[in-house]
């Protein structure tokens, strides 16, 4: 211990040394200087920004860029792109270029950054796009204020060229805007009885009554699940039912051999707002667990129609022709069909009624009827 405190003595007496020894002090005090000033200044940004991220796999991404486009919130940026119109499908044949932008809203100092990975694709096979990414920051604002913004984007989307309600398609793990599809009337769909009609009446009860549902605790959600023979009606109700309402379609596979009860929840849970119905072909074979309460809560079956239904399908097509019509009926006799086979043998002879009416492409063998 003595050798030790010798040696510090006469090391603190060499200007050297001691100079060292304080210069390396400083450059300590220097670095914890800097840790906390970066600490500091990391906390008054989070405090005083606000950010939100939108990919263009959502549809809040879309309604954002619109909202941007209608209120020329980049009318004055010097750095655009042009797309290929799938940037964001309502808006101009250009876009903010990537990188920093700058704008003014509300009296707010704005900042948007948009980032693209090529590398990154998404979409179908046959028209995949590159993953695009948008950092919304606004000064001494709230998240609810962005929210907004997309909110409105939502609502001029809803009014501005649009031909039908929107579809979106669950792609892996997110659900895939790919455009809007035209309208269909509630009558058009055929059924035997009054079916249509009570789940129309079900929706638009469910879609009045989220007031309901929070005064007794219970999450506001109610999945509908439609089966059925292939041709009988689904896809078709799922259009009249969102036509009617103003509702978006949210459509997946639920018989997908990969599809989990987690990955329904999941993609239930991110769905677009005011959307999501299934449908099956053969409820039979799925999962009990994917179609339970809380996943499908009002389960309908549309199946083969009675020779009185169809007979609505060929005064549609013919409606100068009731004697035919009654032909057509009696034609059919106690058989059924599904409502896509109808329409084809109509379509098929569409210039000639009173071929229609024989409903010989309809008829199938008794034999054949009874196996089934």
């Amino acid at each position: 211990m003595d050798m030790i405190d010798n040696f510090l003595t006469d090391a603190l007496k060499s200007d050297l040394f001691a100079g060292g020894l304080a210069l390396g002090a400083f450059g300590i005090a220097v670095a914890s200087l800097r840790v906390g000033i970066t600490a500091f200044y990391k906390l008054v940004m989070r405090r005083v920004w606000v950010s939100l991220t939108l990919d263009n796999r959502s549809a809040a991404y879309r309604h954002f860029c619109i909202w941007m486009e209608h209120n020329n919130v980049l009318s004055k940026s010097r750095h655009v792109r042009m797309t290929d119109g799938r940037w964001s499908s309502g808006t101009k044949g250009y876009a903010p270029a990537p990188g920093l932008h700058w704008f003014l809203s509300q009296g707010k100092i704005c900042r948007l950054e948009r980032d693209i990975d090529e590398k990154s694709k998404i979409g179908n096979p046959q028209n995949q796009r590159p993953m695009e990414t948008l950092h919304v920051t606004v000064l001494f604002g709230h998240v609810a204020t962005i929210l907004g913004w997309i909110e409105a984007g939502r609502q001029i989307a809803q009014t501005k060229d649009r031909i039908g309600p929107g579809l979106h398609i669950l792609k892996g793990d997110y659900w895939d805007n790919v455009g809007d599809i035209p309208r269909r009337s509630i009558d058009t769909v055929v059924v035997d009885d009054d079916r249509v009609l009570r789940v129309l009446e079900d929706m638009r009860w469910f879609y009045s009554a989220s007031n309901w549902y929070a005064e007794r605790g219970v999450p506001w959600r109610r999945g509908y699940l439609l089966h059925g023979p292939p041709g009988t009606g689904k896809s078709s109700l799922i259009r009249a039912l969102a036509s009617e309402l103003s509702l978006d379609i949210a459509t997946l596979d639920a018989g997908r051999a990969t599809l989990t009860d987690d990955d329904l929840r999941e993609a239930m849970i991110c769905a677009p707002k005011r959307s999501l119905i299934m449908t099956t072909n053969h409820k039979e074979k799925l999962d009990p667990a994917l179609i339970r309460p809380g996943r499908a809560d009002v389960h309908t079956e549309l199946g083969l129609v009675n020779a009185k239904t169809a007979r609505q399908l060929f005064d549609r097509f013919f409606p100068d022709e009731a004697m035919l019509a009654e032909q057509f009926q009696e034609s059919l006799g106690s058989q059924k069909a599904s409502p896509a086979e109808i329409q084809g043998w109509l379509l098929a002879n569409s210039s000639d009624p009173s071929k229609a009416a024989l409903a010989t492409g309809l008829l199938r063998d008794p034999d054949i009827m009874a196996a089934e």
